[in-house]
């Protein structure tokens, strides 16, 4: 079994709030007030997501290495030394994915969402932004290939595969008095923690009876490991010549 591991949000122990003031946010077409005596400024989202970002980015300054996964053609695996302390970075070469399952959901936590991945060998956790903010992967697990295909029939039978597992939205209260900081990153691991709950019980749901469930991991330990940069994006381009 791959390293079953993560970052996120353990190691945050400080949050930082960028307070804008005459300027309007739009996180998911929904605007969050802050007051603070008889100025009124505004939280955005996403700065939450990018102070946690910070402390997960935080590697020593001697880890630099980039590992690439294996391009199988119609989906990845995620070497086992991805999650040692030395890398920084998952990349490589494009595929077509076609055999890659995924479940997904929002996160305010992330500014952005998670995507679980399931493919014939592993089951893997990324983050996924619509913005500047670059993806990472969080863990990843082999499963038993035999399993995939009853895996793709139950994806082919389920209506909505949306709802199978809850988004997350920050407490409404959390509008007119901003959290502690320990408060938030106990409700974002808690959050995290019941939908990778919800993932795993949904997928062994979709295994005929007659087939061992898989034997996931506890989820509190997916949380001891930095998660890594992921992305096809992070791949080194050859230098040009210079002229002469």
């Amino acid at each position: 079994m791959a390293g079953s591991t993560a970052c996120l949000y353990r190691h945050a122990t400080a949050t930082n709030v960028l307070l804008l003031k005459n300027r309007a946010v739009n996180f998911y077409n929904k605007q969050v007030f802050y007051t603070f005596g008889s100025m009124k400024y505004l939280f955005k989202p996403l700065f939450i997501a990018l102070v946690f970002a910070h402390v997960c980015f935080a590697q020593d300054s001697k880890s630099t290495s980039v590992v690439s996964w294996v391009n199988k053609g119609s989906y990845r695996y995620i070497p086992k030394q991805t999650f040692s302390d030395s890398v920084t970075t998952v990349t490589g070469s494009t595929t077509d994915e076609s055999r890659e399952l995924h479940l997904s959901w929002l996160s305010a936590c992330t500014d952005g969402m998670f995507k679980m991945y399931i493919t014939p060998e592993q089951i893997f956790l990324t983050t996924s932004h619509s913005n500047a903010t670059p993806n990472r992967i969080l863990w990843a697990i082999d499963i038993d290939p035999s399993k995939f295909d009853y895996i793709v029939d139950g994806f082919k039978q389920t209506d909505d595969l949306s709802t199978k597992v809850d988004d997350t939205q920050f407490p409404k209260s959390w509008a007119n008095k901003r959290p502690a900081d320990s408060t938030l990153r106990r409700f974002c691991e808690s959050e995290l923690d019941h939908q990778v709950s919800q993932s795993f019980e949904f997928i062994n749901s979709l295994l005929p009876k007659r087939v061992a469930k898989i034997n996931f991991p506890a989820v509190a330990d997916l949380h001891k490991v930095r998660s890594k940069l992921f992305g096809a994006q992070f791949v080194k381009k050859p230098m040009a010549n210079a002229k002469k």
